[in-house]
């Protein structure tokens, strides 16, 4: 039995000394073999897509406000009294609005003179964007109401709806922005430019 024993230590006393000699080896023996571990990383990326905009901005908005939400149980068409949930959020963000820069058509009608075509303005995309809860009422019998979706609140606040308001109430603002625009280009290439810019 002592001499399995025996054995079986020798065994492992000797695995335990080649396995030291394999990883420190190299720095204590010269011209011995060193030990290291081989790593490689690698990353692999597509571009699926390129597309090209010639997008203009005429017009930034700085948009701020507090949009809420109140639902309630009904029972037989009735509101259950209690059942109340109402959240209200507040945000701010920039709206930038303008055109299709590659829409726009420059047209020389005689020397000097020419007419410049604009497309129908856009909502051109936002930016800063900050949103917050800053309230909450829920009635004791709130637990009846589904839970306010924070996200679909403030998803209208970009509809096309609103998209489109905040298009037709600056409409004018737009034209006279893109006046002074179009016009810098043209008259820097023709001081003597007179021109006409028609509106879609």
């Amino acid at each position: 039995m002592r001499k399995i024993i025996k054995s079986f230590i020798a065994v492992v006393l000797v695995l335990v000394i080649g396995g030291c000699i394999m990883v420190f080896g190299g720095r204590f023996i010269p011209g011995f073999p060193s030990f290291s571990i081989s790593s490689k990383t690698t990353d692999s990326q597509v571009v699926t897509a390129i597309k090209r905009t010639e997008q203009v901005s005429l017009l930034q908005l700085g948009i701020q406000g507090i949009t809420s939400k109140t639902e309630s149980s009904k029972v037989f068409n009735h509101e259950v009294r209690g059942s109340q949930r109402a959240k209200y959020i507040q945000y701010n963000f920039d709206a930038k609005l303008g055109v299709e820069g590659k829409d726009v058509t420059v047209t020389s009608t005689h020397e000097h003179e020419y007419i410049v075509g604009i497309p129908k303005f856009i909502f051109i995309g936002y930016n800063n964007a900050k949103y917050q809860v800053v309230a909450e009422n829920n009635g004791a019998l709130s637990w009846t109401t589904p839970n306010i979706d924070s996200t679909e609140l403030i998803n209208k606040l970009l509809s096309d709806k609103v998209k489109n308001q905040y298009l037709q109430s600056n409409n004018q603002t737009l034209k006279d922005q893109t006046k002074v625009f179009y016009s810098s280009i043209i008259t820097g290439v023709d001081p003597d430019a007179h021109i006409t810019f028609q509106f879609t």
